[in-house]
């Protein structure tokens, strides 16, 4: 290529060790050609490193306190780039029907919204794959679901767009109460609560925001660990709750819900993440972080 201002052939360089596209440079005039969506790009590798600080940013005390109180992880990741009405709507929706709930008769509610395995394929076992995802048996059920969708809805919600994160998180339920109903260990238990839904988003957030940072707390001591480690040890847990069949939580619901989110995360990625030129660089293994 030709420089347009002083006809000099241009040179190429890698941008940046942090970001190695490749630029045309005149070196005569240091007029920079940039193609397409390179701008994009090139701003992205400047804006990498604060982005990895920001993922690397060292544990507090305070962190520490309130997972060692709230068994919770701490998240470390990077801003989206829009507010994420869908996640806020979806935890008000969550919190509301609780509330409502609450003040009625819970048993009744329960019988008509939560899905029972033995009504397979039946009207009002199709009508529970979506009613169940907003009923929760009690306040701390509630509050673990909505943090975990509070804390990795935003970024999921954020790569997706707002319609489509409302229609992968209502999906990711439904398959949900498929797997429970298809794959539970009491045909007649019947199983309420966002957490088959939640579950598709951190499968999700595991694929797609690899390098983020989550905490894990065994007795007292704090880990930060990447997300799809953290998320193992997740999967881990759920996959000898199933196995050895503990009473009390849907299993099959958290890995049904799960497997459907890393398949859509999977199965997409590229497409996501073709104008998410900052995410590619974060997720780049030949990159290494500070």
């Amino acid at each position: 290529m030709h420089c347009p201002s002083c006809g000099l052939n241009l040179v190429e360089y890698e941008l940046s060790a942090a970001n190695p596209m490749r630029v045309e440079v005149c070196e005569q005039c240091s007029g920079v050609w940039l193609e397409h969506d390179e701008l994009t790009k090139a701003q992205a590798g400047h804006q990498v490193v604060d982005a990895r600080r920001t993922i690397e940013a060292d544990r507090t005390w305070g962190n520490w306190i309130f997972q060692f109180i709230l068994n919770l992880p701490v998240e470390f990741n990077v801003r989206p780039r829009r507010s994420p009405w869908v996640t806020y709507l979806l935890i008000a929706i969550n919190c509301a029907v609780f509330l409502g709930l609450t003040s009625m008769s819970m048993a009744s509610s329960i019988e008509t919204l939560a899905i029972y395995p033995d009504r397979l394929g039946q009207p009002q076992w199709l009508l529970s794959l979506i009613s169940y995802q907003f009923v929760h048996a009690n306040a701390l059920h509630l509050l673990a679901n909505i943090y975990f969708l509070w804390i990795l809805g935003d970024n999921v919600e954020d790569l997706l767009g707002r319609l489509r994160f409302l229609a992968f998180y209502l999906t990711a339920g439904a398959v949900a109460g498929l797997a429970y109903s298809l794959l539970g260990s009491a045909l007649d238990v019947p199983a309420v609560g966002a957490s088959g839904s939640v579950s598709g988003v951190i499968g999700a957030y595991a694929v797609l925001f690899r390098r983020s940072r989550l905490t894990f707390m065994l007795f007292v001591i704090q880990f930060k660990l990447s997300a799809p480690i953290y998320v193992s040890i997740w999967v881990a847990l759920n996959l000898v709750g199933y196995i050895m069949q503990f009473p009390g939580i849907a299993w099959s619901a958290h890995l049904g819900g799960f497997l459907f989110g890393v398949g859509v995360a999977g199965l997409s990625y590229r497409a996501l993440l073709r104008h998410r030129p900052l995410l590619r660089l974060l997720n780049d293994v030949r990159l290494p972080l500070p």
